[in-house]
């Protein structure tokens, strides 16, 4: 029995010494060189040493780099970004760049090709970027989150080395490690010269923790952006917000001119009452003029002008159905344009009568009033439509890239079928409008009341 207790605890123990050495995967090493030249351009080369066990290393690694920021007034800014190389062992290694929401990641490896089970493996990662210099009143500075704060695997050891332009004169540093924002400053600095210093944390970081590090140096070395570059980088940064003030803008420089140029009206004259329509005026040219558009109520005008001068009589038969009678002493008078109306009514004889069977002859009527109106009098006024409908368009432009701005704003992710319910919407929306104006618009001309119901009685069918 003593034989067989010392092989279990023999056993025990050899398990016990298994489970404390399996194998961890992770980041052994971290190492980073960055370098900034006067023009504020970063090169940077980081060499990552990894143990994979197959869990999440497989094929290679990803890194993950943030390329869009945030400024203080709630704007974005994005900088540029290109990889210059990248290594496994020294061996150059196949990669691609994925565009993500604030930035891009960097996945390398052989697609087809896995990495062995609890292989060490060393990748270099050399890539450029730019505008990452922060200006400041006193001093310049780097600020630069060495690792990131993504990885999903604690990083055992890092160090950071900044090389900055000579005479930068480093007047201060600091580091920080942790989770975003912590203010922990678990990390050994030292400075190596007036322009270069290197980083090195004195603990191991866990999952979504990382090494930040601030170097301030004189002014004057770094040359800061232009206006002009400050300008562009601001639209590339903010294209949807830009479009959109910039068309509001557009806008309101369009309507201002356009007001100035057409929507002016002239100096209004002594007013003086008048009890008769103008000399050679008729009702419906009266009613034209006044509107700037045919209506229902233009053609009733000058069907009941006919009726009053006694060229033609309404009235109702024994089924109380209205019909438009030619006068026996009928005379022309082009003024009034009444051939142009009343022909197509009494093409058939000289009694007609308002019915839904007659409606083509009414619409012939009508039609033939307006163009001879439009003809007549359609010069004497614009109603400008064409400028009206440029600034709408202008107007909906500038409304989708500032919706398209409101999304980016609330972090919701922009996806192809946001467009097209976008594009949807305002064609749904300029449909509606259209619609109800189309609506109104008929209405207008084809009123139910009983003067219409006189002459126009079967449109409304």
């Amino acid at each position: 029995m003593k034989q067989y207790g010392t092989h279990i605890c023999a056993i025990l123990l050899l398990y016990l010494l298994a489970i404390e050495a399996k194998a961890v995967e992770r980041i052994i090493q971290f190492h980073a060189d960055i370098t900034v030249n006067t023009k504020g351009e970063f090169d940077i080369v980081e060499t990552i040493m990894v143990q994979a066990e197959l869990e999440q290393i497989k094929r290679g690694i990803f890194r993950e780099i943030p390329t869009l920021y945030e400024n203080k007034s709630g704007t974005k800014k994005r900088v540029d970004f290109e990889v210059v190389e990248v290594a496994k062992n020294g061996e150059e290694e196949p990669y691609f760049v994925e565009e993500r929401k604030n930035g891009v990641a960097i996945y390398i490896g052989h697609k087809r090709y896995f990495l062995e089970k609890g292989e060490i493996a060393t990748y270099t990662i050399r890539y450029k970027t730019n505008d990452q210099v922060l200006f400041f009143e006193d001093f310049d500075e780097v600020y630069w989150n060495v690792t990131g704060n993504f990885w999903s695997l604690p990083i055992y050891d890092v160090i950071a080395n900044i090389h900055l332009p000579e005479g930068a004169n480093i007047l201060q540093s600091a580091a920080y490690t942790g989770i975003m924002g912590s203010t922990e400053q678990a990390v050994e600095i030292t400075p190596i010269d007036d322009h270069n210093i290197g980083f090195k944390a004195t603990r191991a970081l866990a999952e979504k923790e990382g090494m930040t590090v601030a170097v301030g140096f004189k002014k004057g070395v770094v040359m800061p952006l232009t206006m002009w570059e400050k300008t562009t980088r601001f639209v590339y940064s903010n294209q949807f917000l830009s479009i959109g003030t910039l068309g509001i803008f557009l806008l309101f420089l369009y309507y201002a001119f356009s007001w100035l140029a057409v929507g002016k009206d002239p100096r209004k004259g002594t007013i003086i009452a008048r009890f008769h329509p103008p000399k050679k005026l008729s009702a419906a040219a009266c009613r034209y003029l006044n509107k700037m558009e045919f209506d229902n109520e233009t053609y009733t005008a000058a069907m009941l002008q006919h009726a009053i001068e006694g060229r033609i009589r309404i009235g109702k038969d024994e089924k109380d159905d209205f019909y438009v009678e030619q006068a026996e002493n009928y005379q022309s008078n082009s003024v009034l344009g009444e051939e142009k109306i009343l022909k197509p009514l009494f093409g058939h004889g000289a009694k007609f009568e308002v019915k839904r069977k007659n409606r083509e002859q009414i619409k012939m009527s009508r039609s033939r009033l307006s163009v001879f109106l439009k003809k007549e009098y359609g010069q004497l006024f614009r109603k400008n439509q064409g400028l009206l409908t440029f600034g709408t368009i202008i107007s909906i432009f500038a409304m989708i890239a500032l919706f398209f701005y409101a999304i980016k704003e609330t972090n919701e992710s922009i996806t192809t079928p946001v467009p097209l319910l976008v594009i949807g919407g305002i064609l749904a929306i300029g449909s509606a409008i259209y619609l109800s104006m189309a609506v109104t618009r008929w209405y207008k001309q084809y009123p139910v009341n009983e003067i219409v119901k006189l002459v126009c009685l079967s449109m409304l069918f």
